[in-house]
């Protein structure tokens, strides 16, 4: 009897390799809004070129603070949005927070998570709040870009934080 060829469906069934049990587990936790401020401007009129015709403003801080505990951090991104004065008029700030933790890892891990990558999982959020605050305004919904997270925030620039209680201390968003 010939010997049968393997099929290609039968290399790709094989049994994967198991998950190694000892790798660093880090958690989202939750997320949430901790302030906004939304104003509707003046629109103004047709006036000097500005340069920033249909283009939309954003300033960002950022603040990684860990715990006591060394085992959950907490990130809060403040953003401030200024679409086009022409178009549309807002000027929104707002903070977002999330919070994560780690399983099995150090406290330089989980900081180091942080700040390379919690930013990019929380930074949709921020995109979505934005969206949905100015959704229903005059002047229509911002919608914010896609950007690298990675890129745009340089961790040398952030500020120090202490974290109480599982929660970032500071009395207000910087301006």
């Amino acid at each position: 009897m010939p010997k049968r060829k393997a099929s290609r469906i039968d290399r790709v069934i094989a049994p994967a390799p198991a998950p190694d049990v000892s790798a660093i587990r880090f958690h989202f936790r939750r997320y949430f809004v901790t302030d906004i401020e939304f104003r509707e401007l003046p629109l103004v009129a047709d006036g000097p070129q500005t340069g920033r015709e249909g283009t939309v403003e954003m300033s960002f801080g950022v603040i990684v603070g860990v715990a006591e505990n060394e085992k959950d951090a907490e990130v809060r991104i403040i953003a401030t949005v200024t679409p086009d004065p022409k178009r549309m008029p807002y000027h929104l700030r707002l903070s977002v927070v999330g919070q994560f933790s780690v399983e099995n890892g150090t406290r330089d891990q989980l900081q180091m998570f942080a700040q390379d990558h919690a930013l990019a999982v929380l930074f949709p959020y921020l995109r979505q709040a934005v969206d949905r605050i100015t959704i229903d305004g005059r002047y229509g919904v911002v919608r914010l870009d896609l950007l690298n997270v990675r890129q745009m925030f340089k961790p040398e620039n952030w500020a120090p934080a202490v974290v109480k209680d599982g929660n970032i201390v500071q009395d207000e968003i910087p301006k």
